[in-house]
């Protein structure tokens, strides 16, 4: 899901846009007119600074897509992940409004280094896609045969269950931060064998599987943007597994 805020392509602007550092920024604030309060140089220092995404290629779409389909292998249930995605979606959209009524200067700083005119959308298409692709790929395809056959009728029912699913649904929300990507992906695959072995089932072991696979998947594609934007790496990524899987599946059958 969306984890963080999304970046719009900056403009070349030297005299603020210039790295620099928190005594740098403190200057500032206090120079201003008015003068603006140490709290909003803080804030200023890291979007403008230390900003995860200054070129607003956005990965957050990665996590998004990922994250939905890990949430659909651990729950098998369309209304669970939809649900999840709708409070994440709600909440960022409350903390989005909030922060800049906090301070003019504040709210000049989050406008400037972020857009949310077209994320909440794309957002929504790019889940509503990813959904859609694990329900098919998991639930029609080979690709989740042994998985369907394994999968308890009300899951996620034990305490293992609900542990898997939000433990690993959480840290691959760490897949949006470009700065730590590998470290992000091994932290997941490491999360996702770490709670099949604490709980040692038989769906567990291929819901395990899977996503292992979905991981390393959509890693690979995620590793450049495509057109200075991931969120067409969602998009060829999803329409590359259904054609590659619907292909499969075909060829099975004839």
């Amino acid at each position: 899901m969306n984890t963080a805020h999304k970046s719009q392509q900056l403009p070349a602007q030297p005299q603020t846009m210039a790295s620099g550092t928190l005594v740098t920024r403190l200057y500032e604030a206090k120079q201003a007119n008015p003068p603006e309060s140490e709290f909003s140089a803080k804030v200023k220092h890291v979007l403008f600074d230390k900003h995860f995404d200054p070129r607003g290629y956005d990965q957050c779409n990665l996590a998004i897509v990922l994250a939905t389909f890990l949430a659909f292998i651990y729950s098998r249930s369309l209304l669970s992940v939809l649900v999840a995605f709708v409070a994440w979606f709600v909440f960022e959209s409350i903390v989005w409004f909030f922060v800049p009524l906090f301070s003019p200067a504040i709210k000049r700083h989050v406008e400037f280094v972020e857009s949310r005119d077209n994320e909440p959308v794309i957002d929504w298409l790019l889940f509503v896609g990813s959904l859609a692709s694990a329900w098919y790929i998991l639930e029609f395809t080979f690709v989740g045969e042994r998985w369907r056959t394994t999968a308890p009728d009300d899951l996620p029912r034990t305490a293992g269950q609900w542990a898997a699913l939000i433990i690993v649904v959480l840290v691959s929300l760490l897949s949006a931060f470009p700065d730590i990507y590998f470290l992000s992906a091994g932290i997941t695959l490491a999360s996702i064998f770490g709670v099949y072995f604490l709980n040692q089932t038989e769906f567990q072991l291929w819901a395990s599987m899977l996503a292992t696979i979905a991981v390393v998947y959509f890693y690979v594609w995620f590793k450049n943007p495509i057109a200075f934007h991931f969120v067409w790496n969602g998009v060829f990524a999803l329409l590359s597994a259904l054609f590659i899987s619907s292909l499969i599946e075909g060829v099975r059958t004839v």
